[in-house]
């Protein structure tokens, strides 16, 4: 197994990060219908919020997540399913 260029990179991300916990949970009054462009490649995508979040945001934030923890365990970072679900 190689050795790991990021000794302190479980350390660091197991770290409480307890800056979330200001932000509100109930969404933004007048927000649901809210149009959001998104440049894709050479063309742009007008999307609701809801479509925004659920068919581009969330998906594009797990595959650079995955990707992010393929590299990592690719390196010799021993992370695994309980890293990435974050328990």
């Amino acid at each position: 197994m190689p050795v790991s260029p990021l000794p302190n990179c479980r350390t660091v991300s197991s770290a409480p990060s307890h800056s979330s916990a200001r932000f509100p949970t109930a969404p933004l009054p007048g927000t649901e219908d809210r149009a959001i462009a998104v440049k894709a490649g050479p063309r742009e995508v007008i999307l609701v919020e809801a479509q925004y979040l659920g068919g581009y945001a969330m998906p594009n934030f797990f595959v650079h997540m995955t990707t992010a923890c393929n590299i990592l365990r690719s390196i010799g970072v021993p992370v695994g399913k309980a890293d990435f679900l974050g328990a």
